[in-house]
């Protein structure tokens, strides 16, 4: 395999796995491809970036460098006091989405140039197993290679498609949030059943997000997406947008106590996916664990 640009690490993938695990390689000075398609239906467009304390003890003797990681990277992480269903106030985490996935509806790029749009088709290794393994991606521009030796595919449900290993591993579950021109009284975390909350944070004076605690196996329509969205809205203007993303589930069978799906599928190919509703510090767990490769 002959003809590929040169790099440190290649990331597949800009939704906050792949963006944090970018940052925080480059933040060791490495130098890092980032490759993304802007699937319209990512997980992380409707991410609104809060770690709740309930999922944040999965992190287990992670958490204190897995948020100190976050502080570093992000100038907008912060701790931050959130209403619990009306009553008492309890500590969350948060970071401003926009800061991480760059635009909060689409995850665009910056034109920084080792970030580029494309379509990843294929990763590829010799078949001794001693070159580093290649990128083949596609743009507007004809096909481009790039050689690494790490790649990180961080594609979230399209995961499986680069790395045919972890088939039918990682599954769709639909979230729903909005946007709304409003501004909350309250940074709050709302029951409305076993399980499920609606979280809403003010995003700036003016701008609110507020997200559905579902995982909905089918893309919501019709009746069940306007109560979600009624559900969300119960503090916002009505003026919103809503935006739907398709998270990535792994079975727990297969996590075991792991916040997150992270395995070298192949010499110096990793795999890490599966944040579910809990992406952000799922990305900062795995990042830590990758500045140590």
């Amino acid at each position: 395999m002959t003809g590929a640009e040169k790099a440190d690490a290649v990331v597949v993938g800009g939704g906050l796995f792949g963006r944090v695990i970018t940052h925080a390689l480059r933040r060791q000075g490495r130098r890092v491809v980032a490759i993304d398609a802007a699937h319209e239906t990512r997980g992380s467009n409707a991410a609104g970036c809060v770690m709740k304390p309930s999922w944040l003890s999965r992190l287990g003797d992670d958490f204190t460098p897995a948020m100190d990681l976050l502080a570093s990277l992000y100038s907008s992480f912060e701790r931050r006091p959130f209403r619990v269903n009306g009553m008492a106030f309890a500590d969350c985490y948060w970071v401003r989405p926009d800061q991480v996935l760059l635009d909060p509806l689409t995850g665009d790029f910056t034109d920084e140039a080792d970030d580029r749009r494309g379509n990843v088709e294929h990763v590829l290794q010799s078949d001794d197993g001693l070159e580093p393994p290649q990128v083949v991606y596609s743009t507007t521009a004809g096909w481009e290679r790039v050689e690494a030796r790490m790649v990180v595919v961080a594609a979230g449900i399209w995961t499986e498609h680069l790395l045919p290993e972890l088939r039918g591993v990682v599954t769709p579950r639909w979230g729903v949030a909005t946007r709304s021109e409003a501004t909350l009284e309250h940074d709050f975390i709302r029951a409305w059943a076993p399980y499920r909350q609606v979280v809403g944070v003010n995003l700036d004076p003016g701008l609110c997000w507020t997200g559905d605690g579902s995982a909905l196996v089918r893309v919501p329509v019709g009746d069940q997406l306007a109560a979600i969205v009624r559900r969300e809205a119960v503090d916002a203007a009505l003026r919103s947008r809503t935006i739907l993303g398709a998270r990535p589930y792994v079975d727990r069978k297969v996590l075991g106590t792991a916040p997150a799906l992270l395995q070298e599928v192949r010499p110096g190919v990793w795999a890490a996916t599966g944040g579910a509703k809990n992406g952000t510090a799922a990305a900062a767990w795995c990042a830590l664990r990758l500045m140590e490769k």
